[in-house]
């Protein structure tokens, strides 16, 4: 589909009809052969490389189940293992809705016990954990990579396998500027009722914080570091009542080498990196950067105008945000361009230059 017909069918108030209600999914995968041919999922690993190097990812998620249906549908592959975790608060009918879907497929599951999840708050980490916890009890996958129901693949699953290859164990976690940030950890956050006056203790083990963000890629050895190691769960306790503490969790993980954590920076660093796990863009950018000028808690909600930019990114491995009821010919449209670039790959026309992946600091320097 074209960035054109898109606009027009937006302009003409037609709605992308290939979303399905919480009640379609439910009704549909009474029949779980016949949804998964209707929807194409691929239910073949395809290559043998592929075949070899099992993925794990969570799906964070608390509405929109049409939308979190789309996105497996697009990274699904049989020899990966996938885990929804349905928000506390998304309400019967779509977590209904999820564990029958979950049900149509082996390697998918819906944690059983969800937390709430509120930004800013400890139920964030903890529901990416408990995911980490369930896919755990599988041995093959080599790598987890955590998603909210909001994002979308730039890369097919071949060269996600190839990125992560090239990783070699290293985890991509962001180590940004701290600038003042302090007192989210400096001062103890009560979930419910935000800061408070009375100060933290310091960290544990001596550890130095580091600021990331959310979006993380990792080795299966650091995920069996962070859920068993006496010192990660001391940190975890510690980060509790931290202000968005799964900002400052993983990264002061990968950024104190004196801890030797499995895939972490092995050298103390002042640089600052950005994950390619994931593209955003944030509201102080600028227009330029965010075409749609739509921003949720000022990081760009992608439209229409942003394609030719989303199309023309070949590092990011996801994209982070969309939205299905924003311009939701934008998905089609990426949606398209996906199932393309993975039916050229397997017809030898597209390249990809792994090179750059080779340069990244962490893939040169860790344990």
């Amino acid at each position: 589909m074209s960035v054109q017909r898109a606009r027009r069918l937006s302009q003409s108030n037609i709605i992308s009809s290939r979303f399905l209600t919480p009640k379609q999914i439910y009704k549909d995968t009474e029949n779980c052969e016949e949804f998964r041919i209707k929807r194409k999922y691929v239910m073949d690993s395809i290559t043998e490389e592929e075949r070899d190097f099992p993925i794990a990812y969570s799906i964070v998620m608390y509405y929109a189940a049409g939308q979190a249906e789309r996105l497996l549908r697009a990274i699904y592959r049989p020899q990966n293992y996938y885990c929804l975790h349905v928000d506390f608060k998304a309400g019967l009918e779509t977590e209904l809705s999820m564990q029958r879907l979950a049900s149509c497929f082996d390697n998918v599951f819906v944690v059983p016990n969800p937390t709430s999840v509120n930004w800013a708050f400890y139920g964030v980490l903890e529901a990416e954990l408990l995911c980490m916890e369930q896919l755990v009890k599988y041995k093959k996958w080599k790598y987890f990579i955590n998603l909210t129901g909001h994002e979308f693949p730039l890369k097919s699953n071949y060269e996600i396998v190839q990125i992560l290859k090239i990783y070699n164990g290293a985890n991509e976690i962001s180590n940004l500027p701290l600038s003042s940030f302090q007192e989210r950890w400096t001062y103890k956050h009560i979930n419910g009722k935000g800061k408070t006056s009375i100060p933290k203790s310091p960290p544990p083990h001596n550890i130095t914080i580091h600021k990331g963000d959310a979006h993380v890629t990792l080795s299966r050895a650091f995920v069996e570091y962070v859920l068993n190691d006496p010192v990660a769960l001391d940190f975890r306790e510690w980060v509790k009542d931290a202000f968005c503490p799964e900002e400052i969790f993983f990264s002061s993980l990968q950024y104190n080498p004196q801890l030797e954590a499995p895939g972490a920076l092995s050298v103390t660093t002042k640089y600052f990196y950005k994950v390619l796990s994931r593209h955003k863009v944030w509201a102080s950018e600028g227009r330029n950067k965010c075409k749609s000028g739509n921003y949720r808690h000022i990081i760009c909600i992608y439209g229409l105008d942003d394609l030719p930019d989303l199309a023309a990114d070949y590092k990011a491995m996801f994209i982070n945000k969309l939205l299905d009821d924003y311009e939701p010919f934008t998905y089609d449209c990426l949606e398209e361009l996906y199932f393309n670039r993975t039916r050229d790959e397997y017809l030898g026309r597209k390249g990809f230059d792994f090179n750059f992946y080779l340069r990244r600091p962490f893939v040169l320097h860790h344990f």
